[in-house]
């Protein structure tokens, strides 16, 4: 999809996000629309960031402050991970042990399985990858087609991996104990690279190769990371009490 960019000076950059006036306050535009001579298609649509709360709920939270939660619903009663992009949001339950697959347009539960690795604490991850956590030291990839185990990262040296999303070609880690945040190597899951992660209590993490999002419970907030260098963008409350599993676009 194309996108829509600025000139900041130096260098053309893409626009994330998009205001405007509703007559009493500041909205976020979804998407923009051309007219093609029979239909209106979409040629550029906005960043998202979803959050899983502590409570169970599930929200999509605005981009352009990370702390407004611009709606929400709860497709599991114990929702603990959530991850995808535009067109797909994956989800898990760490007291159910389900993933499953929610709808883009209104959050209800199109499916979902009990986890392949018997428990769940973080998903996120593409319409071709899903990369799961279960706080052990593995990280797993799922199939798409009926969300069953395709493969499992050897033992990595942190205890409890409790956060991973990203795309095709980046996998974002965090472990709590060690207080880490990491890049994999898709390809066969090795570590690119790591650093402590910037709380006490990381929680969750997702984003694709452009983008990194990353919760900690401890200090409830939701943060945008560097892709270069995991250090802080900016960060928010992530429009609820505790933010936990965490991705975006």
């Amino acid at each position: 999809m194309a996108s829509i960019k600025v000139w900041d000076g130096s260098q053309w950059k893409d626009i994330k996000s998009i205001k405007y006036w509703d007559g009493s306050q500041w909205r976020e535009v979804k998407a923009g629309y051309y007219w093609n001579g029979s239909s209106w298609v979409a040629f550029w649509r906005a960043n998202v960031v979803y959050d899983a709360d502590y409570s169970g709920a599930l929200h999509e939270i605005s981009y352009g402050d990370l702390s407004t939660s611009l709606r929400s619903a709860t497709p599991f009663s114990y929702l603990n991970g959530a991850g995808g992009k535009k067109d797909v949001i994956w989800v898990c339950d760490y007291k159910g042990y389900n993933v499953g697959e929610v709808s883009v347009a209104d959050f209800s539960l199109i499916r979902s399985t009990s986890s392949p690795t018997g428990d769940a604490f973080d998903i996120g991850g593409n319409s071709d990858h899903i990369w799961f956590a279960d706080c052990t030291p593995r990280v797993s990839e799922l199939s798409p087609t009926d969300l069953s185990l395709v493969r499992q990262s050897p033992f990595k040296p942190w205890d409890e991996i409790t956060g991973a999303g990203g795309d095709s070609s980046k996998i974002w880690i965090c472990a709590t104990v060690d207080d880490i945040v990491a890049e994999l190597d898709p390809s066969d899951f090795s570590t690119v690279r790591y650093t402590s992660s910037p709380g006490p209590d990381p929680a969750g993490i997702g984003g694709d190769s452009n983008n990194i999002f990353h919760s900690d419970d401890d200090e409830r907030r939701l943060y945008e990371l560097s892709t270069s260098d995991f250090g802080i963008i900016r960060y928010g409350s992530g429009g609820c009490s505790r933010p936990r599993g965490t991705g975006g676009q």
